[in-house]
């Protein structure tokens, strides 16, 4: 949790909002929409499981923070890591 802190203060966009708690709510939310495209959703089984391991087998950047992630089939969101671009 202290690679998001950090990165979280080190990051100018993500001063949009005003506290960590509602950066990860939004993470987590816009994470759970499954935005991965259909291939990597049915096509890809080594990052399911590696997704299991928690290895951060997929990664975004959302408000300038690059976040490793990991989304369970039930659209469970784990975030593995993340640092500010």
């Amino acid at each position: 949790m202290a690679d998001v802190t950090s990165a979280f203060e080190f990051s100018q966009e993500a001063t949009l909002f005003g506290t960590l708690d509602q950066f990860l709510h939004f993470v987590k939310e816009t994470l759970s929409r499954d935005i991965r495209s259909v291939t990597q959703r049915i096509k890809i089984p080594e990052r399911d499981e590696r997704a299991r391991l928690h290895t951060g087998a997929w990664r975004v950047v959302l408000c300038g923070i690059d976040i490793a992630y990991d989304i369970g089939e039930d659209n469970t969101v784990t975030i593995c890591g993340c640092s500010a671009t």
